[in-house]
């Protein structure tokens, strides 16, 4: 394997939870960063952030220089990504695009490294990439092996999505909801789409036309392109549970060739980034840069049909999916 370059990286958004994540997967990874900066917003001025053992401040996303950084993650609201992300290219930053600005684009590769990071090899540098949201990641990490061996026609999805995945503020609320309730007190107005207090929400953000909502749809489609196969029928319901950390996923599957649970079982055993349970449960997969799978059962009704259950942290996986981009894009420099 080539040995990384040593990289200068910022990180924007390094206040949220998904720049938090982002920070911590950096702290953890070969990769060799000399310097990090980690930027945010007017709001969060006066904060710092820990990296490898260091206390960092933060700086003001708006005023920051891109020319002296190799490699920048935007963690941030679309609308800012979409501002700064550009500025960040022409300052010479390979970007890495975790908000939903730039996913979309055709000429933007959308990358999930457990799948296939082929995609990167002919990018000249600075690199534009965007990487899925975290249930795309989780989704495809598990289904591109049984895809590759059998041809998915058909993904039906149920995901039950924790609190982290609408950010800090959300799950700050969860906590002080929690402790009303426990407490005997009044619970506010709920606000939509947020995780309540032992509470499930079976929607999150606005329905579009056809009934299904943006975060859906996005889903739909990340996962389409991710396993090249845009015209695989995918069904997304997409619930806020009332959890902090930790995704949950009921999916099930039908493929063009035969494949059983017995075999699908073996397939993912050796997936990348896939952790095969013999029991029903989730061991904890809160804070956890795995993919646990369980209950593979074939479908009692139609042919070549299976179900399963799928457990993950959307929010570390999509961070670690992150930073394995950052890491080919510093082995193979351009």
């Amino acid at each position: 394997m080539t040995e990384a370059a040593a990289v200068s990286v910022a990180v924007a958004g390094a206040t949220g939870l998904a720049g938090q994540a982002v920070i911590e997967a950096l702290s953890g990874s070969a990769l060799a960063v000399t310097r990090l900066h980690a930027l945010a917003g007017e709001r969060s001025l006066g904060e710092s952030v820990s990296f490898r053992g260091r206390s960092q401040a933060v700086g003001r996303l708006e005023d920051f220089d891109f020319s002296g950084c190799q490699l920048a993650f935007f963690c941030t609201p679309d609308a800012v990504a979409a501002q700064h992300a550009p500025r960040a290219l022409a300052g010479g930053s390979s970007v890495i695009d975790v908000s939903r600005a730039l996913r979309a684009r055709a000429d933007v590769p959308l990358v999930v490294a457990a799948v296939d990071l082929a995609p990167l090899a002919a990018l000249r540098r600075p690199a534009l990439v965007a990487s899925p949201c975290g249930a795309a990641v989780t989704l495809a990490s598990v289904l591109a092996p049984l895809h590759r061996a059998a041809g998915l026609t058909q993904v039906v999805a149920s995901l039950y999505l924790a609190a982290a995945g609408a950010g800090r503020a959300a799950v700050e609320t969860l906590a002080r909801e929690s402790i009303a309730a426990l407490s005997g007190q009044g619970l506010d107005s709920p606000r939509k789409g947020a995780a309540r207090a032992f509470t499930c929400s079976g929607q999150i953000g606005a329905a579009q036309h056809n009934g299904y909502t943006a975060l859906e749809l996005g889903v739909r489609e990340d996962l389409r392109r991710v396993l090249a196969a845009p015209e695989l029928a995918v069904s997304i319901t997409a619930a806020r549970v009332p959890v902090f950390h930790g995704d949950a996923m009921a999916v099930h599957l039908h493929t063009r060739e035969p494949l059983d649970a017995i075999r699908a079982g073996k397939l993912l055993e050796t997936a990348p980034g896939v952790t095969l349970l013999s029991g029903s449960g989730d061991p904890g997969s809160a804070k956890r840069d795995t993919v646990y799978v369980a209950r593979i059962r074939d479908d009692l009704a139609p042919e070549r049909g299976f179900d399963l259950w799928i457990a993950a942290d959307g929010a570390t996986g999509s961070a670690a999916n992150c930073v394995r981009i950052a890491e080919a894009l510093a082995r193979h420099p351009i």
